[in-house]
Parts: structure tokens; sequence; C-alpha cells
């Protein structure tokens, strides 16, 4: 839970570093589109969480790939020791 917590305030920062990138580094309206700083602004900081969003749910299958890798040596473990147990007896 610490570790999303961490991941969720991270991507908070760049959503916002990204909004603010863009605040600093356009005009007030732009030429071409003619739409609003605030317009643009929104638009850097949407792009930075949906991006956020791919990359957790890539990271997440990750994760699963290595928690299903650990219960079937889990399993191999525990058929060990019962093998090593039963030849005890």
């Amino acid at each position: 839970k610490t570790f999303r917590k961490t991941l969720i305030v991270e991507i908070l920062a760049s959503a916002i570093t990204h909004g603010i990138v863009e605040y600093t580094t356009s005009n007030i309206r732009s030429p071409k589109t003619d739409t609003s700083k605030v317009d643009r602004i929104q638009k850097a900081m949407g792009d930075a969480l949906i991006n956020a969003e791919k990359n957790i749910d890539q990271f997440e299958g990750h994760i699963d790939g290595h928690e299903k890798r650990i219960d079937k040596l889990e399993e191999k473990v525990n058929a060990a020791a019962v093998a090593a147990m039963n030849a005890v007896d």
C-alpha cells in the first residue's frame, strides 16, 4: 500500500510538472490553434496522467507475473519439504 501511495504522489507530481512546463513555455494563445493557455495546460496534465496510467497497468502486469512465479516456487518448496519429511519417516 505504501508503494501505491508513493506511486500516486509521483503521478500527480508528474502531471503538475507537465502543466507547469506547458504554462511557462507557451504564449497566451497559440496562433495556430487559438487554444487558451489553460486548455493547453489541462491537456498536458491529462496526457501525463494517461501515460502514467498506462505505465501503472504495465507495471502491475509485470508484478503479477512475478507473483505467479513466486507462487509456483512456493508450491515446489512445499512439495519438496513434504517429500523430505516423508523420506525421514
